[in-house]
């Protein structure tokens, strides 16, 4: 058509429209072999995905060989389908470049071989994330790459491989030869799918590889943890793995027990029963058989207990038991693991030491400790470190893994990390170790631990790991540091004991003896070891001694003591008191005897003085003039001298163990049999310490007055009381003459006197006219002297009434403060007479009591006069107020001589005065302390005084106070 158009010549006018038809035809034709090209192409390329499909259907179908070989399987339908003889899957570690498997002609290429990755084409690979596919690399723009003139690969095709989200390598398939026809589309998405498919299966390698790491670490536990019983059953029981250990405790084989049912066959049936009405208790559910392990460990805490275990044999032992729940990736339970440990001698042991509590306390934990995997370096780097650590160390595993906050090494006790060195040389020997040493724990106190553990190593005997476990025995430890420091004590003991100290054989001959026991004996060391004691002991008592001897050998007895006689080396009697005790070894065998020797010599010498003692005692109390009586502390008599015989009219034998309240009459016997139990209950001592006047009834029944002084003191570690009586009877009857004289004597006088006193009275008043100058002094002494014999009269009638009890008192409750000042200021008159000043110090706003207060100011009427009479001119006398709890005490105070010393036990007694010419000078009848004692004791008070001779003195008594009366606004408020 071209040629037609060119011609020189040209072409007319119709010959275009002549040509239209075949233009036509030839744009069909053309269009048509365009179709089918591109036909061809489609078709081409639609084999070349299904070629690409069936291969990567061929590397899914690989046979399950060991994963690295499926690689290489894998890369061979690779090199296949690309028709190119080199496949590589390679791993990048920096700017180097491992082949890990590959497919290759001979002695081209080997696993394992490293190139620099910039020699690589993998380089270029690296620099995209997608594939590079190059079909004639000395017309690519990499040409000048250094890969190229070292390889002399003409074609390659690769991408990377992602591992973990990760990139870990390439996969690429390369030639020598350049291709025909460029990489398409189904060649680069086989690259992309396969390579997926090469990371997916190194993944799984790598995983397979941990789990056979953790295999491995198990398997070293387990075989490690020899000393414990670990079991694992499924989810009803039946057990799936012994360890040596479990075979080593319970006599199975590990054959003889899997699959079958691990309660039915090693627990006591009545433990599960009595645990399952425990927890059926707890958690209001029935819980029984194999739920009664697994009930707390299903709900995700594992469960620690003591359980018997029934042995193969039939025998018994005690183990700690620890069960907990195994879970898959999603949570379920798949199966129980049990770990024992047998505690069974432990048990006993502490048992017999009672210390069961601290024994047991650090066998909780589903091991005995902590189970490690670490690196071999200086800090022991961990990899794997189980929870119980913190037990130890008092640091959470995670402390430790991988030294994330501190190494392991950092709480080795500095002085044993040279002990942990030792691993060293086990671990280079290929055997497994065991290390003694300590633990610094957080809170700063050393803990004991046990280590035992081995390296793991590979196929070429390179070390890759160590493994094992630690225990505390801080335990064992404690006890054979006791064991240890009672030895030293012993020894100590033995070596400065203040008395004699030997260890005597079988024979009797002397193994070992102390200075004392030589100083004692007179015989030095050498010479005593050189004999035995049947040689100095006295003839008379090696009898005996012998004989205790054979019943301590027999098992009869396990220790004697006895008095006996040793001959010293001057052949002079020593006296001892000797104990002996038998020292057996493990087998009940005997093995020596130990023996104190204490010198008795000087005690034979004090019990025969004490001896003496007691019967110079019992002949002073059997003379004395009084009854004395000995009672113990539940009232019963022990001892009745002569005097209490005469007095009571008993026999030391008729009153001996019968209480002592059978020597009084009743009321007077229920009510002191009550109060001696109650002093026994409380310790309130009422009478102790006391002279108290009180009715005794003789054997014959009659009823007599005595007076008893009782005073307690401590015998043999308990309490004895000591009874002194007297027999008053004859001077009680006196008194009551005496007292029966008084009164009439005084009614008999008192009227005359009133006479005389009123006459004197009107005759020195001038009622009778002037009184001569030469009469007054005479008439006014005797109108003195009558005031005072009226007084002395009013005082014995006073006194008279209240012995018969006749005196009566109209107690009411009243302010004492009120009292007190009105006696001040009664009695300052006559206080003033004698130049004295009555004060009161401190006022007793506050205080209230129950009294007579006419009696009251009678009392302190006569201490205002008396302290007033016997105080210097120009002095005071000082009234004061303490008060004490529920009591409150007034004293009267003065600054003269004080009270005599022989005067003062019969201060308080009638007509009682320090002498007469006192009496002289400052008047007084004597009765008015005996009064005012009366007076205050029958108002539930107490009177007393204080006197140093030349110092003065201080009259004091005491009285019950009321409780305040409340406010008017507290009274509303209540």
């Amino acid at each position: 058509m071209l040629g037609l158009a060119n011609r020189a010549g040209g072409y007319d006018e119709q010959f275009p429209a002549q040509l239209q038809p075949l233009l036509t035809t030839l744009g069909q034709l053309l269009e048509a072999l365009r179709r089918d090209n591109q036909r061809a192409q489609t078709q081409q390329h639609m084999q070349r995905q299904q070629a690409a499909l069936r291969a990567l259907n061929a590397i899914a179908a690989l046979p399950k060989l060991s994963s690295h070989e499926q690689l290489r399987q894998a890369l061979q339908l690779g090199a296949e389908f690309y028709d190119m003889p080199i496949g590589i899957i390679s791993q990048i570690d920096a700017d180097t470049y491992q082949v890990r498997v590959q497919v290759s002609p001979p002695d081209s290429l080997q696993d394992g071989q490293y190139f620099p990755l910039g020699d690589t084409y993998c380089s270029i690979t690296l620099r995209s994330n997608d594939v590079l596919a190059i079909a004639a690399m000395g017309q690519s723009e990499h040409a000048a790459h250094p890969c190229y003139p070292l390889f002399a690969l003409e074609s390659y095709i690769g991408t990377s491989i992602w591992v973990a989200g990760k990139r870990f390598g390439t996969l690429c398939f390369a030639s020598s030869e350049a291709r025909a026809e460029p990489f398409d589309d189904a060649d680069e998405e086989f690259m992309r799918l396969f390579a997926r498919w090469v990371g997916a299966t190194l993944e799984r390698m790598r995983h397979e590889e941990q789990t056979r790491e953790a295999r491995r670490f198990l398997q070293a536990v387990l075989d490690s943890a020899t000393g414990v019983a670990i079991i694992t059953t499924d989810c009803s029981g039946l057990i799936t793995l012994f360890n040596s250990g479990a075979e080593r405790l319970l006599g199975y084989r590990s054959a003889e027990v899997i699959g079958l049912h691990s309660p039915a066959l090693f627990h006591l049936a009545e433990e599960i029963q009595a645990r399952g009405q425990q927890l059926s208790l707890q958690l209001g559910t029935e819980v029984s058989g194999f739920a009664v392990l697994t009930q707390l460990p299903d709900q995700g805490e594992p469960e620690t207990r003591q359980w018997t275990y029934r042995l193969k044999n039939g025998e018994q032992r005690i183990v700690n038991l620890t069960v907990s729940a195994m879970r898959d990736a999603e949570g379920l339970i798949t199966g129980y693991l049990g770990i024992a440990s047998d505690i069974n001698d432990l048990h006993l042991t502490t048992r017999a030491l009672q210390k069961s509590e601290s024994r047991f306390r650090g066998l909780v934990s589903s091991l005995p400790g902590a189970v490690y995997r670490c690196r071999n370096d200086e800090s022991w780097s961990m990899s794997y470190l189980s929870e119980e650590i913190q037990a130890l160390s008092g640091y959470p595993a995670s402390d430790f893994i991988n030294n994330r906050v501190r190494s392991f090494s950092s709480v080795v006790h500095p002085d044993d990390l040279p002990i942990t060195f030792r691993a060293v040389a086990a671990i280079e020997r290929q055997e497994s170790f065991e290390l003694t040493y300590r633990l610094l724990h957080a809170d700063g106190h050393s803990v004991w631990v046990r280590e035992k553990g081995r390296g793991e190593y590979d196929s070429h005997g390179e070390l890759q790991w160590i493994s094992g476990f630690i225990w505390d025995i801080s335990d064992r430890k404690a006890v054979e540091d006791q064991l240890r420091l009672s030895q030293q004590r012993f020894s100590s003991a033995f070596s400065t004991a203040p008395q004699g100290m030997a260890l005597v054989s079988l024979q009797g001959q002397w193994l070992e003896v102390n200075e004392v026991l030589c100083e004692m004996l007179g015989y030095s060391r050498e010479q005593l070891l050189h004999s035995d004691f049947q040689h100095i002991t006295h003839p008379d008592d090696l009898e005996a001694d012998l004989q205790n001897i054979e019943e301590l050998l027999a098992g009869e007895i396990s220790a004697y003591q006895m008095e006996k006689r040793y001959l010293d080396s001057q052949g002079r009697i020593i006296w001892v008191l000797l104990s002996v005790s038998l020292v057996r070894n493990s087998d009940d065998q005997p093995v020596h005897f130990v023996v104190q020797i204490q010198d008795f010599n000087e005690r034979i010498a004090a019990e025969m003085a004490i001896r003496e003692r007691e019967d110079y005692l019992r002949t002073l109390l059997d003379n004395v003039l009084d009854a004395i009586i000995t009672i113990d502390q539940q009232g019963y008599i022990e001892t009745f001298n002569h005097a209490a015989e005469r007095i009571f009219g008993y026999s030391h034998l008729e009153v001996s163990g019968h209480r002592a309240t059978l020597l009084l009459p009743e009321p007077q016997r229920s009510m002191r049999a009550r109060y001696l139990s109650h002093f026994l209950k409380t310790g309130i001592q009422q009478m102790l310490g006391q002279d108290i006047e009180l009715t005794a009834m003789r054997s014959n029944g009659e009823s007599f007055a005595i007076e008893l002084a009782v005073s307690q003191i401590s015998h043999q570690g308990e309490r004895r009381f000591i009874a002194v009586i007297r027999d008053i009877e004859e001077r009680k009857r006196i008194e009551r003459m005496k007292n029966e004289f008084v009164s009439t004597v005084s009614h008999e006088l008192r009227t005359p006197l009133t006479a005389i006193a009123g006459s004197l009275g009107l005759v020195n008043g001038g009622a009778l006219g002037a009184v001569p100058a030469s009469m007054q002094q005479m008439l006014q002494i005797a109108q003195d002297n009558s005031q005072r014999l009226n007084l002395l009269i009013n005082d014995l009638l006073d006194m008279e009434k209240l012995v018969a009890g006749k005196m009566l008192f109209e107690l009411q409750d009243e302010a004492l403060q009120p009292l007190l000042e009105q006696a001040i200021e009664e009695n300052q008159p006559y206080a003033s007479h004698y130049q004295v000043q009555l004060q009161l110090q401190n006022p007793a706003t506050q205080a209230r009591v129950r009294v007579d207060k006419l009696r009251l100011a009678q009392v302190l009427a006569n201490l205002l006069s008396n302290a007033a009479k016997f105080s210097p001119q120009g002095q005071s006398v000082e009234v004061r107020v303490q008060q004490h709890d529920a009591r409150i005490r007034v004293s009267v105070t003065d600054h003269g001589t004080g009270v005599p010393e022989n005067f003062q036990e019969r201060i308080f007694s009638k007509f009682s005065q320090a002498d007469a010419t006192d009496t002289r000078q400052k008047g007084g009848t004597g009765l008015g302390l005996a009064i005012s004692k009366e007076i205050i004791e029958r108002m539930g008070g107490q009177i007393g005084f204080d006197s140093s001779p030349g110092h003065g003195a201080t009259f004091w008594f005491e009285l019950t106070t009321l409780p305040l009366e409340a406010s008017p606004e507290e009274n509303q408020h209540v």
